[in-house]
């Protein structure tokens, strides 16, 4: 983790961890749901905290690397500033910390709106999670291949969603510019 954010400057290292830390805060969520919180508890969140921030960034990392070695240091800037990205790359952790631990007390769509991340932005960085390790057990690329169907076929058409927005935005303007048929009729 040092490693990845020495690359950072302090600001942007600052907002990067306290995002992190903003998502993951599973205590405040807990109390919030009148949770109670004994030691047993406290030792899993802490274990399953750690693996969700270590998996974090251990991604970004080789997602910064790729795009320097691609000769982007341009998209490195943009990546680093992206808060849909950062917040889809830690939903995935989390999605995948979750599976591996057979932790099911969770919707992907739950974790999605926990995440504050829409359906399509964590599609977007789907291709880019299963391909950082080559090493990734099947099961897992075969899971986050299921919520890619799962996105396609449903979540990234939901009202709302970005897809939708992007949809509503070209019928606009494709109804701002004259047909060719209604000018010549």
């Amino acid at each position: 983790m040092d490693r990845c954010l020495s690359i950072f400057g302090e600001d942007c290292k600052q907002e990067i961890l306290e995002r992190v830390e903003r998502i993951l805060n599973p205590k405040k969520r807990l109390k919030s749901q009148n949770v109670k919180i004994n030691h047993q508890v406290n030792k899993h969140l802490k274990e399953k905290h750690t693996q969700i921030v270590n998996l974090y960034f251990t991604v970004l990392e080789k997602v910064l690397e790729k795009e320097e070695k691609r000769g982007k240091t341009f998209q490195i800037t943009d990546i680093i500033k992206n808060d849909d990205f950062h917040r889809a790359l830690i939903a995935c952790s989390i999605e995948t910390v979750f599976f591996v631990n057979n932790f099911t007390d969770i919707t992907f769509t739950e974790l999605l709106e926990l995440c504050g991340v829409q359906a399509f932005e964590f599609w977007k960085i789907i291709a880019s999670f299963v391909k950082f390790d080559a090493k990734l057990p099947q099961p897992l690329i075969r899971h986050f291949y299921s919520l890619e169907v799962k996105i396609i076929m449903n979540l990234a058409w939901k009202q709302g969603s970005v897809v939708q927005q992007i949809i509503t935005q070209s019928y606009k303007q494709q109804n701002k510019v004259p047909n060719q048929s209604k000018i010549l009729i």
